[in-house]
């Protein structure tokens, strides 16, 4: 027997009379984490296991497996997923009081590796409380929801709705048999891109060039934004919630954010420079169309508050993504 052959037995041997002693190590320090006196008051919740907390009692469909735990623990609950305390608000009254009564305490969230990778960390659903979120959301309610500009897009939602209305009565005089969700997601994807970027409308410059935009691909952003969903919304991610099993990827899922941002961001690109050329060459006669053009405006034009968070390229994706997802 050669001499490494006996080093490896006794090697062996020797982790094997250890493991008892590193179990008992273990399962000591559970015990006394469990009899810990907590500090303050804590809402209810399952007991959590070393490492992994409270992961193990997340099924493949988790949103549904808490509704099961609030059942039994109630309407505000405390779990952990792995080494994360994570509080639970499961009804419309306690959903209330952590988005808006106590925003501010609760605005701040854990970085997960899908937030990272996407738009370079830019991406709003999951920053922290702090400039870029304030400015992100001033920025969609000035360009979205403040009254003026619904009524100043309002035309946009009333012509489609018309266009809708053709096509059905087209097919009912033809007798072509309608199926209606398809006439209503086309509904959706037109008025949607039209807000984002009206190819409908076009403007002409001094030299009397007219400028369009070519329209968007609603259907392909709309799939992006449902991949995102299933990456970031839907999937559990261990890495995210037990911090030294990230760089292993046991999952693969951080190679699969990496594939997932680097196509977004292909497609992002690419319509963002379309809009970013057409207004260089409009220069004064440029007229802002659409929250494309809007976002551009703020990041390259002439009134740009120096104060403000830069609006980079990551973060004009980001803000576009945000719209995609509540549309």
């Amino acid at each position: 027997m050669s001499y490494n052959y006996k080093y490896f037995l006794a090697l062996v041997v020797q982790q094997q009379a250890a493991l008892p002693w590193l179990l008992a190590a273990i399962a000591f320090l559970f015990i006394i984490n469990q009899r810990r006196p907590r500090k303050g008051k804590t809402p209810p919740g399952p007991k959590p296991w070393p490492i992994i907390g409270n992961l193990n009692l997340l099924g493949s469909i988790p949103h549904q497996s808490l509704d099961s735990l609030s059942q039994k623990y109630g309407e505000l609950m405390l779990i952990n997923f792995g080494s994360t305390p994570v509080l639970v608000a499961s009804s419309p009254k306690t959903a209330k009081l952590v988005l808006k009564t106590h925003d501010v305490v609760f605005a701040s969230r854990r970085t997960s590796a899908a937030a990272a990778r996407l738009f370079d960390g830019a991406e709003l659903f999951w920053s922290s409380y702090g400039p870029w979120l304030r400015q992100g959301r001033r920025i969609l309610f000035s360009e979205l929801i403040a009254p003026p500009k619904l009524d100043s897009l309002e035309h946009v939602r009333v012509e489609e709705r018309m266009a809708l209305m053709s096509r059905l009565y087209a097919a009912a005089v033809a007798s072509t048999p309608v199926l209606l969700r398809d006439h209503l997601s086309k509904l959706t994807y037109s008025i949607s891109g039209r807000l984002l970027s009206d190819h409908k409308k076009s403007f002409k410059t001094g030299d009397e060039r007219e400028l369009r935009t070519r329209p968007i691909d609603m259907k392909r952003l709309n799939e992006l934004v449902d991949e995102w969903f299933r990456l970031d919304a839907l999937a559990i991610n261990l890495g995210d919630w037990v911090p030294w099993l990230r760089r292993f990827d046991l999952q693969g899922y951080e190679k699969r954010v990496k594939a997932f941002s680097e196509e977004y961001e292909q497609f992002l690109d690419p319509v963002i420079e379309e809009h970013r050329a057409m207004m260089k060459a409009a220069g004064e006669d440029f007229v802002p169309n659409g929250l494309i053009d809007g976002l551009l405006q703020r990041a390259d034009g002439p009134n740009v508050v120096e104060s403000e968070v830069a609006l980079t390229r990551h973060r004009i994706m980001a803000l576009i993504h945000v719209f995609s997802v509540e549309h």
